[in-house]
């Protein structure tokens, strides 16, 4: 039952959550430090199916700096080379469901591709 509705991706539809969308990924960067979120969640809907799913995000940066001279100012470009995505759990119609290394992994695909 949990594959039929997990395969047609375009089926799924966030409906709620607490994540770090992927376009403010800059925003957490700080220097120096490692850019990771522990406590993430995010709630998907697929027909009359509810999937929540908590997991942990880390982003990795890198970051091109330029002191700049006399004629131009100093730069720094920061640029997301990749993030992932650690499943903590998955609830499926509020029941918890045992993840299988084929769920996790789709679960996780599923993730990076709707943030």
């Amino acid at each position: 039952m949990i594959n039929d509705i997990l395969i047609n991706e375009s089926n799924i539809e966030i409906i709620d959550g607490d994540f770090i969308k992927s376009s403010d990924f800059i925003d957490i960067y700080n220097e120096g430090e490692v850019c990771n979120s522990d406590e993430q969640f995010i709630i998907f809907k697929s027909g009359e199916n509810t999937l929540e799913i908590d997991y942990s995000l880390d982003v990795d940066f890198s970051v091109d700096e330029s002191a700049g001279n006399y004629y131009t100012p100093a730069t720094k470009d920061i640029c997301v080379d990749d993030f992932d995505v650690t499943i903590k759990s998955f609830k499926f119609n509020d029941m918890d469901v045992d993840l299988s290394k084929d769920l996790n992994l789709f679960l996780e695909k599923l993730i990076k591709n709707k943030i």
